[in-house]
């Protein structure tokens, strides 16, 4: 819930000495010169399995109109034209990335690109929230920010992922 995760959030600031009031100097030059980064998005098998069900049952249908006649034609067509789109927003969400450029962290998940500045980022947390969110995993971080921007992602490299947002947003 919203109050927990801001009960912890305070706790970490009054743990850690970041206090509500510090703002961390912005710097446009915080990363200059270090190359992107790009880290694989993690699925779990369950996300595998809906995009396949979903498919099977399409097909199903096809093919259980088919002995029907010419008058199952337009259901066919109908059938086959939501398998199409259903696919073209559902199969890019599973080889999607979270790249780490220079200035801010860009999240491409399917169609949906997401983007936030280093200097917004207050902190990553390791969570299993299962809200909705630009994952498709459970084994997800939660992406504190300072503009109210927060984001739930989820990677295969997730120790690595937030020590380099950490590096980058210059935290600690």
């Amino acid at each position: 819930s919203q109050k927990h995760d801001a009960k912890r959030m305070e706790e970490f600031r009054n743990r850690t000495g970041y206090a509500k009031e510090k703002k961390r100097p912005v710097r446009e030059d915080d990363t200059h010169g270090i190359p992107d980064m790009k880290f694989q998005g993690k699925v779990d098998l369950w996300a595998r399995a809906l995009v396949i069900f979903v498919n099977v049952m399409m097909l199903w249908a096809v093919f259980s109109s088919l002995n029907q006649g010419k008058e199952s034609m337009i259901e066919i067509i109908i059938v086959l034209m939501v398998l199409v789109i259903v696919d073209l927003l559902m199969v890019p969400m599973c080889f999607r990335n979270y790249i780490l450029g220079e200035q801010e962290l860009l999240i491409v998940f399917g169609l949906i690109k997401k983007r936030i500045r280093y200097s917004n980022i207050e902190l990553l947390e390791e969570t299993h929230n299962p809200l909705s969110s630009l994952a498709m995993s459970f084994d997800r971080i939660y992406v504190h920010t300072s503009s109210g921007d927060d984001v739930l992602v989820a990677v295969k490299e997730k120790k690595a992922f937030i020590e380099e947002v950490y590096r980058r947003a210059g935290i600690f």
